[in-house]
């Protein structure tokens, strides 16, 4: 920004003129703040069906010189998962606050953040799901905006993946006379999921009081069984 004098040794600056002797000069340098960071998890990222995770959602001021102010992001959860209790976590976020949470809620609401130059503000919530299947939870730039009106480049997102199992069991042969012979109980554990194993499976089968096991007549088959 110039100001010029005239031809009098003065100067007129917006209709006020006055008098000096040398042109006066500012010169405005603006720089490149870099862009925020944002992450986002679950664990586990490997639930079975009526067990919860916990979303775990960061934002990261990477700028060395300059804090983060008026931060706000929004999530919207994809079909079928949902707050799963009000337990929530917000850390390092300044005066920023999370929307009232309700159980059953599909989306999170961050709102008047400050975040520190390097510092990393963290959002932390427990989710469900209803249905199985895999859960990708996407949060978008315009999701995040803030007062340097800087974002992130592209798209971050994480998968939720909900197994079920087929549990089936029966007695063969399923009636016969007290004393006149065996019967053989079995139980299937079934993984209908062809892409996702399932892990750490545990059941426990608590039988009738006059049942009772034959010893040395059982038998655990197929892959990943013992």
């Amino acid at each position: 920004n110039v100001i010029d004098r005239d031809t009098d040794g003065g100067y007129l600056l917006n209709g006020v003129s006055g008098l000096y002797e040398y042109d006066a000069n500012i010169t405005l340098l603006v720089l490149d703040m870099s862009a925020p960071d944002v992450d986002k998890s679950f664990s586990p990222d490997l639930i079975n069906e009526g067990e919860n995770s916990q979303l775990t959602i960061t934002i990261q001021n990477t700028d060395s010189t300059v804090a983060l102010t008026q931060v706000s992001l929004t999530d919207n959860f994809p079909a079928g998962l949902s707050v799963s209790d009000t337990s929530v976590s917000l850390s390092n976020c300044g005066s920023g606050t999370l929307n009232p949470i309700a159980i059953d809620d599909t989306s999170i609401h961050l709102s008047n953040a400050n975040i520190a130059t390097g510092a990393t503000c963290t959002i932390r919530v427990n989710v469900k799901t209803s249905g199985t299947g895999t859960f990708t939870n996407v949060i978008h730039p315009a999701d995040l905006t803030n007062y340097q009106q800087v974002t992130i480049p592209s798209n971050v997102s994480d998968d939720l993946v909900v197994e079920n199992l087929e549990l089936d069991k029966s007695f063969s042969p399923d009636n016969f006379q007290v004393g006149t012979g065996y019967s053989t109980l079995s139980i299937s554990i079934t993984n209908p999921d062809a892409i996702n194993p399932l892990t750490n499976v545990h059941f426990t089968d608590t039988m009738d009081p006059d049942v009772t096991v034959v010893p040395g007549f059982s038998s655990v088959s197929g892959t990943g069984c013992s």
